[in-house]
């Protein structure tokens, strides 16, 4: 199934604002076009998005619920901010951008 693309530098539909600013940045700011590349920086804009769903979850609703047998256990929603934290700094890293060069030498 096909993602439908906006006509601008390829940014994926339906980003949230904050995912949309990464997209763009990253584009201009290292002028990605490799189709690889962009696949990896739509899956970190995704990831991204997730994380923050389950952050407001855990925010709304705590760190700690209550299973079950009634043991106060971690917020599944943790779990969730955990991988999407490691999916997108995966994406981000395939993308091997020279993040050093950002701050200049020294």
């Amino acid at each position: 199934m096909k993602d439908k693309v906006k006509s601008q530098n390829g940014m994926p539909k339906g980003l949230s604002y904050e995912a949309k600013k990464l997209w763009q940045d990253t584009v201009k700011m290292w002028e990605l076009d490799d189709p690889t590349a962009l696949v990896n920086l739509r899956n970190a804009c995704f990831s991204l998005m997730r994380l923050r769903q389950a952050e407001a979850i855990v925010k709304r609703e705590g760190m700690i619920s209550t299973n079950r047998f009634r043991v106060q256990v971690k917020h599944p929603a943790m779990l969730i901010v955990k991988d999407e934290t490691q999916s997108m700094r995966a994406s981000l890293e395939a993308l091997h951008l020279d993040l050093e060069s950002l701050h200049g030498e020294g």
